[in-house]
């Protein structure tokens, strides 16, 4: 299935202007080499071939530029990829082979047939290509076996190769009367999708950030940016300007997809929603061809006619806030009149790759206080403090947030932390209340008096409380038994709070939490509340809010 969306010429404002692109251009060692395709490398440079001279080229990100002849003497080097055993592999179109090479510069030629074009490293731990005049779509393993999988439409000439986002591989067809993107599984079926712009010749093909995968029109008259659903949808995004001949496009570190314009002698950029920018190359009638994105993060492409290698820097705009997680406080449950280390992790690695520049915790939405940052200057980093003691026995809502070196700042993660007084006294009670409709998360009709009775109180010498809590609410068929306890709260109202494990009607476990008011309650009355939440078999059981007793009550022994 193919749809078609004309887009008119984008040129709405962007956060990248012209002047904010700098390049860079490298002369190539050998005169009219023709450099050509381009590949990162597992070695922290670009490689590229010199299709006219026989030799792969390697340029550092400062710039120096080595090359490796190739051994043949009829050759027509074309395209490149880094393989999966971290070796260079590349076609030879005239030479009819395909080519693997060290990052020392020594050579292993297999020989096929067909005119191998495009290449890619596939999800399988094999390489696989395209024969242009072969019509076919092969497999090279690490050790030079090949397997060759005829196209249906003849004389198609697959041309750009690339592994899709499915696991399958995808290709182009570029030949002017069949204008197609193929999709082919590991095991030689074939679905093809016709494009709508006839004649458009489908030239590269990569997968982009979005899920989907982004091809080049190349014929100067369909000019256009392709975009593939996995279900073969296809739009297609007219290049402002005319003529431009887009051939080579590749994801930029940026999230938008970037491309050539070997007439146009621009490089051009297309948000996911199909919005352009282009961006003329300095150097005059270079035609650029081959674009990559480097390992030190940079945009890498070729110029054919101007026998360089360029880098483009682009800026990248953080717009997203880190994230904060992993917040933990030792000790916890905590004394009173006792120190404590907080400790949380901040990060911006998915959020826009900024460092980050501060972190900071509150309590109880009070003053935010500064946290050190290990190491001081990451996109990821370690925020810590030492939290000064606490003199009143309470339950603290503790909460720290980070921000980035792009002035983003994120969202509080909090966590609770008990404060005990080990000598404070004791809480007990029973008796019962109403449990409303909705309170039992099971069954949230269910509605009528619950029963309980508890006793939680610190033993001498333990920093942890030792008791009982058993809960009944038949009209809900639930009946809760404590097994353990973590810790107890006495606060002045007075009000205690603690917290344990214990099971629902003895076939799973949960954690509780009691909210046990003494006479401190609205009106001056015994409440009672409880939390029966993180359940082993998934989700939560109760919520009570704090309710004033029917029935019994509630004692804070000092």
């Amino acid at each position: 299935m193919t749809r078609s969306v004309f887009v008119g010429l984008l040129l709405a404002a962007s956060a990248v202007s012209q002047a904010q692109v700098t390049f860079s251009e490298y002369a190539i060692p050998s005169p009219s080499s023709g450099p050509y395709s381009s590949t990162p490398g597992p070695d922290g440079n670009v490689w590229f071939t010199e299709h006219d001279q026989n030799k792969i080229g390697r340029i550092t990100p400062a710039g120096v530029i080595t090359e490796f002849p190739v051994p043949t003497s009829s050759g027509t080097l074309e395209q490149i990829v880094t393989g999966p055993d971290g070796n260079l592999w590349f076609t030879d179109f005239s030479g009819q082979t395909i080519w693997r090479m060290t990052t020392a510069g020594v050579t292993t030629p297999f020989a096929t047939g067909g005119n191998p074009e495009g290449i890619t490293a596939g999800p399988d731990g094999n390489l696989w290509f395209t024969q242009r005049s072969g019509n076919k779509i092969a497999r090279i393993t690490l050790s030079g076996v090949i397997t060759e999988f005829q196209v249906p439409t003849p004389n198609c000439q697959p041309y750009g190769i690339t592994a899709g986002p499915d696991g399958n591989i995808w290709f182009t067809e570029v030949e002017d009367t069949v204008h197609q993107i193929g999709r082919m599984t590991l095991a030689g079926v074939f679905t093809e999708f016709l494009i709508p712009t006839a004649s458009s010749a489908p030239y590269a093909i990569v997968p982009g950030p979005d899920g989907n995968l982004w091809f080049t029109e190349s014929a100067p008259l369909a000019n256009q940016i392709g975009r593939i659903t996995l279900a073969g949808d296809i739009t297609e995004f007219p290049i402002p300007t005319a003529g431009g001949a887009p051939v080579e496009i590749t994801a930029g570190p940026d999230g938008n997809m970037w491309f050539t314009e070997h007439n146009g002698n621009n490089i051009g950029r297309i948000t996911l929603s199909g919005v352009i920018t282009e961006f003329p190359v300095p150097t005059a009638s270079s035609q650029p061809w081959s674009i990559r994105t480097g390992p030190d993060g940079n945009l890498w492409f070729t110029e054919i006619s101007a026998n360089q290698i360029a880098k483009a820097i682009i800026p990248i705009f953080d717009i997203v806030s880190p994230v904060t997680s992993n917040v933990s406080i030792a000790p916890s449950p905590l004394a009173v009149n006792t120190a404590s280390s907080l400790t949380a992790s901040i990060s911006d690695a998915m959020t826009g790759g900024s460092n980050i520049a501060s972190a900071y915790y509150t309590i109880d939405g009070g003053s935010s206080f500064p946290m050190l940052l290990t190491p001081s200057v990451a996109v990821t980093t370690q925020a810590s403090a030492t939290l000064l003691p606490f003199s009143q026995s309470n339950v603290y809502n503790v909460c720290v947030y980070g921000a980035d070196s792009a002035g983003n700042t994120g969202a509080n993660t909090c966590i609770l932390l008990p404060v005990y007084d080990p000598s404070g006294g004791f809480v007990t009670g029973g008796g019962q209340v109403a449990s409303p409709a909705g309170a039992d998360l099971l069954n949230t009709s269910a509605a009528g008096q619950a029963t309980f009775g508890f006793v939680s109180k610190y033993l001498p010498g333990r920093n942890i409380p030792s008791g009982n809590l058993e809960f009944q609410f038949k009209n809900g068929n639930l009946n809760f038994k404590s097994t353990s306890m973590d810790w107890l709260v006495v606060t002045g109202q007075p009000r205690a709070k603690f917290h344990g494990i214990g099971t629902v009607n003895g076939t799973y476990t949960c954690n509780f939490e009691v909210d046990a008011w003494a006479g401190s309650f609205t009106g001056n009355v015994d409440a009672f509340g409880l939390k029966i939440t993180s359940c082993s078999n998934g989700g939560d059981r109760y919520n009570l809010p704090a309710t004033a007793l029917t029935k019994g009550s509630i004692i804070i022994h000092k």
